[in-house]
């Protein structure tokens, strides 16, 4: 492996990867946790010397994570596996949030009406997740959605799951299967559950399938928009998987 490879280059030798060079990625991607983790530290530092702490709120979440060839495969949005969905989500807010930990299951869906009702808008839109638990009392777990979907060139994929504390069940339609694993007990999903609890499995399929009906309202189709960036800035779009074409 060659340390000026794209990822794009990375990804075509998913196959073969291991040993030494799978940890060198993995030292690399930790190193970046690093780099992000110091500096976050910086900023609150910053902000607690500034006169802007008392009204400031710190979200600090990720979009996905990244696979090693955990389940078979390399980088994000082919899958719906614990090391893709396990995100960190974090606020920060000295004047409103007594520092602790959350145990409750919660969603990057829910920061937005947590944002909306800290400061309460005078026509709140509708949301499809929910304020997060700011305090452990009085919060109940609720079946958490999630999907993926999107059309290469050679077929297009689609992957949907539902979580139920303490099970995950997902659905492959393009590998025609389906899943199901205890995350509390087995949270690096080796062990699919789905012949042998196959009554917690028909449950969730059946709720997963209504839950697309529910979310309905708030699906959105995808909209072109003209962007000022140039070569260069495209360029490293495309290095890092964001533009499959030219």
């Amino acid at each position: 492996m060659r340390s000026n490879m794209d990822w794009k280059s990375i990804q075509a030798q998913t196959p073969s990867l291991g040993g030494d060079d799978l940890r060198y990625l993995k030292d690399l991607y930790d190193e970046e946790v690093d780099f992000t983790d110091l500096f976050i530290k910086k900023l609150i530092d910053a902000l607690k010397r500034s006169p802007f702490a008392g009204n400031t709120l710190l979200i600090i979440t990720a979009d996905h994570g990244e696979e090693f060839k955990d389940h078979g495969q390399m980088g994000h949005g082919n899958s719906l596996y614990q090391e893709l969905l396990h995100v960190p989500l974090l606020l920060w807010a000295p004047k409103r949030i007594t520092p602790g930990r959350i145990s409750t299951w919660v969603s990057t869906y829910d920061i937005a009406p947590t944002l909306a009702g800290m400061e309460p808008l005078a026509a709140a839109p509708q949301y499809a997740g929910r304020a997060l638990p700011l305090t452990e009392e009085g919060e109940t777990e609720r079946d958490l959605f999630l999907s993926v979907q999107y059309k290469p060139k050679v077929a297009p994929q689609r992957i949907e799951a539902i979580v139920r504390r303490p099970y995950k069940f997902i659905r492959d339609f393009k590998a025609s299967r389906a899943q199901l694993f205890n995350i509390e007990n087995d949270p690096l999903e080796r062990d699919n559950l789905i012949s042998t609890q196959p009554d917690v499995a028909t449950s969730l399929r059946e709720r997963l399938e209504r839950s697309f009906t529910d979310l309905a309202p708030f699906n959105t189709e995808p909209q072109q928009v003209d962007h000022p960036w140039g070569d260069v800035e495209l360029n490293r779009l495309r290095s890092i998987g964001y533009f499959a074409g030219k």
